[in-house]
């Protein structure tokens, strides 16, 4: 009698249960890895080791918004990223005295390593301007501050290339 095909053993890298339990532990690996080099690549930034003291700074942040809003302040903050400009108008009652030159902060949602400090040159009473760098992808709050008043706002990227700020009505 002849054994045939039916009786014949396969050698075992021709078995897909073996090969089924070698894909397993190599998948694990391989994720393993990739999450490793994106944990390495990635700036995801720490907190940070002063967050006590930064807590009770709030409410000196809060008297920046009061005096915000007691002057009426509000701006419209333009971000021409065609030309790399960023243009802010500033609005206010007229007991309020416009400096030369004010600060944007533009704070990444979750990339702090992407922050942005700019100083904007004032072009005419109201007018101020400074150069715009690259922005990556995602929500920007956007903080337009001196060091006595602030005004706040949230941008996303890629979409509006414009902002309104206006100070808290409940400040008063």
């Amino acid at each position: 009698m002849s054994m045939g095909t039916r009786g014949a053993k396969l050698e075992w890298y021709r078995q897909p249960m073996v090969w089924m339990l070698i894909a397993i532990p190599l998948a694990a690996v391989a994720m393993g890895v990739t999450i490793f080099i994106l944990a390495v690549v990635s700036d995801d930034g720490i907190v940070a080791d002063d967050y006590y003291r930064r807590g009770l700074q709030i409410n000196q942040s809060l008297a920046r918004d009061r005096v915000a809003a007691r002057h009426g302040l509000n701006a419209v903050v333009k971000l021409d990223t065609d030309e790399k400009v960023i243009h802010a108008e500033l609005g206010a009652d007229q007991s309020f005295r416009f400096p030369e030159q004010i600060r944007l902060n533009l704070s990444h949602a979750t990339r702090s390593g992407r922050d942005l400090n700019l100083t904007l040159a004032q072009t005419a009473q109201r007018s101020y301007q400074a150069g715009l760098p690259e922005l990556s992808l995602g929500r920007w709050y956007v903080q337009l501050h001196s060091g006595e008043w602030r005004l706040n706002g949230v941008v996303k990227v890629p979409g509006r290339k414009e902002v309104k700020l206006e100070h808290d009505a409940a400040l008063r």
